[in-house]
């Protein structure tokens, strides 16, 4: 009879032959090769019944927590009456869910949507909307920034391994440094269609832009013409302790258009939006049908996620993440006193949480320690020497110090951390 650990290697070998060797190595050299089986909360279980507290969250999907009970019977019920619907149709779910991100948009301005399934596509949108309307070719992004993996958001991704194996790709893209706006500034110029960024850049280690600086690049845009587009997509709805980050980042800014995803699904169904202005409806006037997507805004996917918004703000998971959010990087700075050859910083926006270690190895080697202890945590695929600590926005107090005695043990019961046995680099994922 084959054993739970034989059938979990058998399937790691088939993910392997069919569909990406390189990740399934590097995973596994990471400790995370795990099979998911049953998934609840803030947990998940592998095939043998081991229990994780998943920190990995595929960056901000779970908000809710993992198959959120009340979600999954929102979700059965509107099978009964729904299907993906006939995106040249009309529904009464993709109105309402249109008339409640609206309100939410910053300022409650930003009232008209289009819908998308995935991040890229809603980005990608967001640049056509933007040179359409200003009829401007080029579009300045931001250098470590990640907008997805389609046309224009992959050629707008500011890490250059996101864009080379595919070059060449869109032109008339120019990178600026995030956080420097004198380096915005002598970018600009009259053929300027956009400005678009992160609010927190995450991919690049949740670097949150100084004091002032989305005021700044609001009125940059305003004095030159050109459109804020602003990707709240791994921030959005309560990981920061707000609705968005801009709340705490930019309070008062109101971007042109804003994209959204990750959450808005409730880890059930995949869903994305971008919110803009309403003055920007005139562009459909003249091209009713130039931007179609068959499953964008969908009506099961508009049902979830009209429900997942009000259970986010039902259940104050904004207050939540804030305050756990603090107890978990209080924890962690700690560490990072006490192991300083070891960890060298630690940053934080709510439960969105970064660590560097000091080389590239330790990363993966952390991951790998931390499963012991029963707790899933990933290094970034750009830098394996930031570890990305983003666990559901429904984690508890005892779940905090169950994550923060699991780096306890890993970085004091692990010699060899000074020392980091040599395995091969996550980086190598972007060349597979």
């Amino acid at each position: 009879m084959i054993t739970t650990n034989e059938r979990q290697e058998k399937l790691l070998d088939q993910h392997a032959a069919l569909i990406n060797p390189s990740q399934a190595r590097e995973m596994r050299d990471a400790g995370l090769g795990i099979i998911e089986s049953r998934r609840e909360g803030a947990y998940v279980w592998d095939q043998s019944g081991t229990r994780y507290i998943d920190c990995r969250q595929e960056t901000s999907v779970f908000n809710v927590g993992r198959r959120n009970p009340e979600l999954i019977d929102v979700l059965c019920a509107a099978l009964k009456e729904y299907d993906v619907g006939n995106s040249l149709f009309f529904s009464e779910p993709r109105v309402q869910l249109a008339h409640r991100l609206g309100e939410l948009s910053p300022g409650g301005a930003l009232r008209a949507v289009a819908y998308g399934v995935s991040g890229g596509e809603v980005n990608d949108f967001a640049l056509k909307l933007s040179r359409a309307i200003t009829r401007r070719p080029r579009v300045i992004a931001m250098d470590g920034s990640y907008l997805g993996s389609t046309g224009f958001a992959a050629s707008a991704s500011g890490d250059a391994r996101f864009r080379q194996p595919f070059e060449p790709l869109i032109p008339n893209i120019t990178f600026v440094e995030f956080g420097d706006a004198d380096a915005l500034e002598a970018e600009m110029g009259e053929d300027v269609a956009c400005v678009i960024l992160e609010t927190v850049q995450t991919w690049a280690g949740v670097r949150t832009p100084p004091s002032h600086y989305l005021q700044r690049v609001r009125d940059l845009c305003d004095k030159n013409g050109s459109l804020m587009i602003l990707d709240e997509h791994e921030t959005g709805f309560g990981r920061c302790g707000k609705t968005f980050a801009l709340d705490i980042y930019g309070p008062g800014v109101v971007p042109d258009i804003m994209t959204l995803g990750k959450a808005l699904g409730g880890g059930l169904y995949p869903f994305a939006a971008a919110v803009y202005r309403k003055e920007y409806l005139k562009f459909w006037e003249q091209h009713p049908f130039s931007h179609l997507s068959t499953f964008a805004g969908s009506d099961l996917a508009c049902v979830i996620g009209l429900s997942t918004i009000d259970w986010i703000h039902q259940h104050r998971l904004g207050s939540h993440a804030e305050a756990r959010g603090a107890e978990l990087t209080r924890g962690l700075q700690k560490f990072a006193e006490k192991y300083d050859a070891v960890v060298r910083s630690v940053r934080a926006c709510g439960l969105l949480v970064a660590i560097d270690f000091a080389n590239d190895e330790l990363g993966p080697q952390m991951s790998r320690d931390l499963s012991q202890f029963g707790v899933l945590a990933s290094c970034s695929p750009v830098s394996p020497s930031t570890m990305f600590v983003i666990p559901s926005l429904v984690v508890s107090s005892e779940d905090i110090k169950t994550i923060l005695d699991a780096f306890s043990r890993a970085l004091a019961g692990n010699q060899s951390l000074m020392a980091p046995r040599p395995i091969e680099s996550l980086q190598s994922l972007m060349h597979s």
